[in-house]
């Protein structure tokens, strides 16, 4: 038949006609989101955070990425390496030893916290922000891993704290 059109066309072309007829029909519209609207909104639900239902993982996630760090930076430590984040800013052919035996350690608590934070955003927003919930996790678990291994690697070690790679002969 000569009306008959395809699924597609068909919704095309009704939206077409209402357009042409009613300047009140729904238009296609992307919402264009600033960075500054993005920052702000962040900003917003990071200090909902504190007073909102799963508080006590804002404790519990750094407790335990600490805990991991104090358990790394001892064994760090004792065999004479230089502070966690010194050893992968400054040390090129050990850099990516640091960062796999960090991740291997911290990558669990990180887990936990980026699901913990979903299961979160779920419940107070009623929606997932898939990167708040990474930069949550990084800030709970990755920030104090790093802190904390760095300074018990430091105290840990038999020479008084000096590193035996850089220590002066």
């Amino acid at each position: 038949m000569p009306g008959d059109l395809p699924g597609d066309a068909r919704q095309h072309d009704l939206f077409t006609s209402c357009r042409q007829a009613s300047p009140y029909c729904p238009k296609p519209t992307i919402e264009r989101v600033s960075v500054d609207d993005v920052f702000a909104r962040f900003l917003s639900n990071l200090t909902g955070r504190f007073d909102g239902p799963f508080t006590l993982r804002l404790a519990l996630q750094p407790i335990m990425a600490a805990a991991l760090a104090v358990r790394s930076g001892v064994a760090d430590g004792r065999a004479g390496h230089p502070p966690y984040f010194w050893a992968i800013a400054t040390s090129r052919e050990h850099r990516w030893y640091f960062v796999r035996d960090g991740w291997k350690a911290i990558s669990t608590v990180f887990g936990l916290a980026v699901v913990l934070d979903g299961i979160y955003q779920v419940i107070a927003f009623g929606w997932i922000y898939p990167f708040e919930a990474l930069l949550v996790g990084f800030l709970l678990a990755c920030v104090p891993y790093v802190v904390v291994r760095g300074i018990v690697g430091r105290l840990s070690q038999p020479s008084g704290g000096v590193p035996a790679l850089t220590r002066r002969r």
